[in-house]
């Protein structure tokens, strides 16, 4: 009952690493209800879009967008940022099924002063900034997965945060040299990942996954290796590769036009996965100094913030309201526990009657269990007569 408020507009998917939802709900405007893969929009949603507004639209609905609400915004000569994501669907050439020359003219028409795109399919950075696909927070926050309960976001951060905490300091200390799980996912085994499986297996010191774990017992293995095999997902980016970073594992990639998401980052981009082999692994160094600001959902939000706050320069030559993109994005563990995580009980009020609520339960689970086993004597002594 109390998670299903968690859900109302407004309750952000506020957590340390940077998460899908996280980003749109720091929009202006966005869909009440998130469906993911929805291929039309609620035009009520974008009713009130004004002028210097983030707009976050769901990446598989564009076109239902552009055909309801685009126009409106070029006939009320309307300027806005455009966020876009929470789909598999690359855009915006894939999703809106147009060229970069159309791209391009949609600039020219200077509706879009910029525009942030998951599964990022172009290279026009001066235009189109590719943003991260994150952590998979929201589906265990919704339902149970993974061999897992359902589990609030914000708990799903603390066990992530516990977990993680020493990130890459241990690499070198790792139990094997490689992990791989991308042949577990018969739905989509194409011929990239069978090329990455064939590859791995000539790897030394590699663990091969041979069936499904809950999701905590699949981040404490991935902390056993150094490196994962993380292919695409069904668009170009991919949760895998968010989490290993997370967990403090090099994820090593197929280069793409979201490179540039992983610009001094501690990832491994390959030409093909035919290139992998221990030799590159051996070449490949991680260094204390990389920079790992960027698994944060704080940086992206400052980033997005930012660029609001330029256009709205532009547009007013001084902007009306004060936004803040000095927040910080500390990865200490201590900061998290009691700066992070106290911001986001208190963005989210009904955490506490659920902390108090599990505390209760636990509190009574031995009178619990000392009744059932009551029952179960007394049961059996009735059997018994």
């Amino acid at each position: 009952m109390f998670s299903n408020l968690i859900h109302k507009k407004g309750r952000k998917f506020y957590t340390k690493f940077v998460n899908k939802y996280g980003i749109a709900y720091e929009c202006d405007f966005y869909p009440d209800l998130f469906v993911s893969e929805s291929t039309r929009i609620n035009f009520d949603d974008y009713s009130e879009i004004s002028t210097g507004s983030l707009v976050y639209v769901i990446s598989s609905a564009l076109k239902s967008w552009f055909r309801d609400v685009y126009p409106i915004l070029v006939k009320e000569k309307k300027i806005i940022i455009l966020v876009t994501g929470d789909s598999v669907v690359n855009a915006p050439l894939g999703a809106l099924g147009i060229n970069i020359n159309e791209l391009k003219n949609l600039k020219e028409e200077g509706v879009i002063y910029h525009w942030f795109c998951q599964n990022c399919d172009v290279d026009f950075q001066d235009y189109v900034t590719p943003i991260p696909l994150g952590v998979d927070y929201h589906t265990l926050h919704r339902k149970n997965f993974w061999g897992e309960k359902k589990t609030h976001f914000v708990f799903q951060d603390i066990n992530l945060n516990l977990i993680s905490r020493k990130r890459f300091d241990d690499f070198h200390k790792r139990k094997f040299r490689l992990i791989c799980d991308i042949h577990l996912n018969k739905g989509n085994f194409n011929e990239e990942r069978q090329i990455a499986y064939k590859k791995s297996l000539n790897v030394k010191n590699s663990l091969f996954i041979n069936k499904p774990f809950s999701r905590r017992k699949y981040w404490l293995i991935m902390r056993d290796a150094q490196y994962i095999i993380s292919p695409r997902g069904r668009g170009f980016d991919c949760h895998r590769t968010w989490e290993a970073l997370v967990l403090g594992v090099v994820p090593i990639i197929k280069t793409s036009v979201n490179d540039v998401l992983f610009e001094e980052m501690p990832v491994l981009i390959v030409d093909s996965f035919n290139d992998i082999n221990n030799n590159l692994l051996n070449k490949n160094r991680i260094f204390k100094n990389q920079n790992l600001k960027k698994i944060t959902l704080q940086y992206w939000v400052n980033l997005i913030q930012r660029k609001k706050i330029i256009l709205n320069q532009k547009i007013y030559k001084k902007s009306k309201k004060n936004i803040s993109t000095n927040k910080s994005y500390s990865l200490s563990i201590f900061n998290y526990f009691f700066k992070d995580l106290v911001l986001m009980i208190l963005a989210n009020p009904v955490i506490l009657i659920m902390i108090l609520m599990r505390f209760i339960r636990l509190l009574f689970y031995p009178l619990l269990v000392f009744k059932e086993i009551i029952l179960l004597i007394l049961t059996t002594l009735i059997d018994l007569i």
